[in-house]
């Protein structure tokens, strides 16, 4: 019992420790272009993002998206626009005053349904790498541009996406 009032004494002391002010919190729209094998048309999905740029370059937040034509899966053909939502990672590396490249890795889910109206999981992931041109490196308040390529895995498709929007907090 005295174990368990020391850890929790422990717990309760870190808790009141400042957080690294150095991460800043993100937004963006995102729109992109994926030209799936075996579908109707390409695929257009859209989306905000929110997250965590951290002090060290690392990214992580969630994004919300839709599409009016998904792609046909391994799972099924949807006949439905379809919603979802994603955790997107990414690792910023600068390489010049105003601009960084990055690695990015992204897995979620889309729902839609089916011809006869049963749902439809569609697993989603994508990696690529992009370029983000931005105003204020490093620090809240500014707005950026990124470009994006990368693939698809699971329904076999390239990318292209474009992401605009800013960081802020402190």
């Amino acid at each position: 019992m005295t174990a368990l009032l020391a850890l929790f004494s422990l717990n309760a002391n870190a808790a009141d420790l400042e957080v690294d002010s150095g991460n800043r919190m993100y937004a963006h729209g995102r729109a992109s272009v994926a030209v799936p094998a075996g579908a109707r048309g390409i695929a257009t999905p859209i989306g905000v993002a929110v997250g965590t740029e951290f002090e060290h370059g690392t990214t992580l937040g969630l994004r919300i998206l839709g599409m009016n034509e998904p792609p046909k899966s391994f799972i099924g053909d949807p006949a439905t626009p379809a919603a979802g939502t994603m955790i997107d990672w990414a690792y910023h590396k600068q390489i010049t005053a105003n601009m960084d490249m990055y690695p990015t890795a992204s897995i979620g889910f889309a729902v839609a349904q089916n011809d006869n109206g049963y749902n439809i999981v569609l697993p989603l992931a994508e990696t690529g790498i992009g370029m983000r041109m931005q105003t204020k490196p490093g620090e809240a308040g500014s707005f950026y541009v990124a470009p994006e390529l990368g693939v698809i895995p699971f329904i076999g498709a390239p990318y292209a996406a474009l992401n605009v929007g800013g960081t802020f907090g402190s």
